[in-house]
């Protein structure tokens, strides 16, 4: 399956006052702004590449210093110099013969496609009746690591954080009523995408997504209770390895029994409509 394109990438506002790019502009006694600006053209020469986070012009065609000086529209040595800064403090690692932006993956999300997902998952279910709750949609990446944030379990019966959102939202099934609920997450997309790619490689990630909202979708439960619980299933899965109890190759159907049984136990029922 071909790569899925994004033409943007996430450029943390603390990158103004990193100190490694401080550093660099100490070790070659260059102006920040100048290192600030060849970093930010390293990233976007990485977040175009055919392999995201490596520097490459085409498949199997690396950037050399002397390429990039070019794309960034440097001296050829002064690049060298910001090239050997970079990997001196670990913000570039050679590869064999490639460069790579070191912590890539930790920065970048890849549940950041799932706008475009969700699009399409919509198109196809643009017939389907929509239960919606109100909320506000938050329409911003999440400033803490999903994987680790550290909240308090929300009471369901007045967590509201179900929502509707303009960015990024999934279609549910409820059960066997089959009432489709519009459902929006990055922070649980990118849950699911962690367990995946860290437990069961080969699985697809789509159906591993949509289990999980149709999951959330049939606890009728808000956000906040959804990603405590999530969080929680992650954290018995990974003491049951630690402590050598789980067969890795099923780790990652453990991790859903888990959560769907946690959720069983969480469920909100549904509102009866009063007779007459």
């Amino acid at each position: 399956m071909p790569r899925e394109s994004r033409p943007w990438f996430r450029l943390y506002g603390e990158v103004l006052h990193d100190r490694k790019l401080a550093h660099v502009a100490r070790m070659i006694g260059q102006p920040r702004a100048l290192i600030l600006g060849a970093w930010a053209s390293i990233l976007c020469l990485a977040s175009g590449s055919p392999q995201r986070g490596a520097l490459l012009v085409a498949d199997g065609t690396p950037y050399q210093p002397d390429d990039l000086a070019q794309e960034i529209g440097l001296d050829p040595d002064l690049a060298c110099a910001l090239v050997a800064a970079f990997v001196t403090l670990d913000m570039l690692t050679l590869t064999g013969n490639t460069y790579v932006v070191t912590h890539w993956s930790d920065r970048q999300y890849e549940s950041d496609l799932s706008t475009e997902r969700s699009r399409r998952s919509r198109e196809r279910s643009n017939q389907a009746t929509s239960l919606q709750r109100p909320s506000a949609a938050r329409a911003t990446p999440p400033q803490s690591d999903p994987d680790t944030e550290s909240d308090p379990d929300p009471d369901p019966d007045t967590d509201q954080s179900v929502v509707v959102s303009q960015t990024t939202d999934r279609t549910a099934n409820t059960g066997p009523e089959m009432e489709t609920v519009y459902l929006a997450s990055d922070d649980l997309i990118y849950l699911i995408e962690k367990a995946v790619t860290d437990w069961d490689p080969t699985a697809e990630m789509e159906p591993a997504i949509q289990r999980a909202f149709d999951l959330w979708a049939q606890a009728r439960i808000g956000e906040s209770s959804m990603l405590a619980v999530t969080r929680r299933a992650l954290a018995v899965t990974r003491k049951r390895i630690s402590d050598n109890q789980l067969n890795t190759t099923h780790t990652l159907r453990y991790f859903f029994t888990t959560l769907e049984n946690a959720l069983q136990r969480k469920r909100r029922p549904k509102a009866r409509t009063p007779p007459g």
